[in-house]
């Protein structure tokens, strides 16, 4: 996730370190660790491979014995104060070893080979959540009802977004990362060794590039994606100079790109009605 900050914020230096985010990783890990409770536990994304700044996240995996829910809830309560504190996100997913073994635990295809990438980058924290957890392989038709929720909510939260609203941050947060987010399931989706050598940024746009060449929504996922930079490039102006007035005119920007957008998620969700 590529997060938004609100104005507050840069008024107030809550942005992270980069050395924050390995601060609070290594917390994370050692909490797994120590915890009996925890079965299994992975660490995701950029914070693996070195990919991180200061809009990232951390996301991770944990399954822990269904009987030790609130002692396990509590500890993690705690980690994502200490978090807060240094002004990193984190995303924790919890899965109770008992809906671990059903399938209404909400991990699809997509989130499960970002798991694997996880393994592979050495995010694992004792048992691999991926042998803990049953999957059912319906692809298509999670990736089809996954983009069109996406489109349904970016429309519902861009309709009562204003600028006093604070949830207007996350909705820009979501609307920034959408193109990549789709992109990705689309790849996996037609085929998962489109993503073999890794589900990054990048390697989403070179994958998406070579499966659909000169179709117009490569160009766009492309001009998106920039402007995802600009943001970041101006965030980083922000930090230096704070100037109310122009982050404000940044924020009206990354709004205006709304309707391409949805544009780019309607265009993937009927890719994929020709593929039934």
């Amino acid at each position: 996730m590529g997060k938004v900050f609100s104005w507050n914020e840069i008024e107030e230096g809550k942005i992270p370190a980069i050395n924050d985010f390995h601060i609070v990783c290594e917390k994370m890990k050692l909490k797994f660790s120590e915890m009996r409770e925890i079965v299994g536990a992975a660490i995701c994304g950029s914070i693996l491979n070195e990919g991180i700044d200061i809009r990232s996240d951390i996301d991770a995996v944990i399954v822990y014995s269904e009987s030790s829910r609130s002692i396990v809830i509590k500890a993690m309560q705690s980690l994502s104060l200490v978090a807060q504190e240094l002004n990193v996100p984190i995303e924790l997913v919890l899965i109770s070893d008992g809906q671990a073994r059903r399938s209404g635990h909400g991990i699809d295809r997509s989130f499960w080979e970002h798991l694997e990438h996880s393994v592979e980058n050495n995010g694992v924290i004792k048992i691999n959540p991926q042998e803990l957890i049953e999957t059912k392989d319906t692809v298509l038709r999670d990736t089809k009802y996954c983009i069109a929720r996406k489109g349904s909510v970016l429309e519902k939260r861009w309709a009562r977004a204003s600028i006093e609203d604070a949830g207007r941050y996350h909705f820009l947060e979501k609307l920034l990362s959408a193109p990549v987010y789709v992109a990705r399931k689309v790849l996996r989706c037609h085929n998962s060794d489109l993503l073999k050598n890794g589900d990054s940024k990048k390697k989403v746009l070179e994958a998406y590039s070579n499966l659909f060449g000169d179709n117009p929504m490569v160009r766009l996922l492309h001009e998106l994606v920039e402007f995802d930079k600009v943001y970041t490039e101006h965030l980083k102006m922000q930090i230096k100079e704070p100037q109310n007035k122009l982050y404000v005119k940044m924020l009206e920007e990354i709004e205006e790109q709304a309707p391409n957008v949805l544009l780019f998620l309607q265009e993937n969700y009927r890719f994929l009605e020709d593929l039934e």
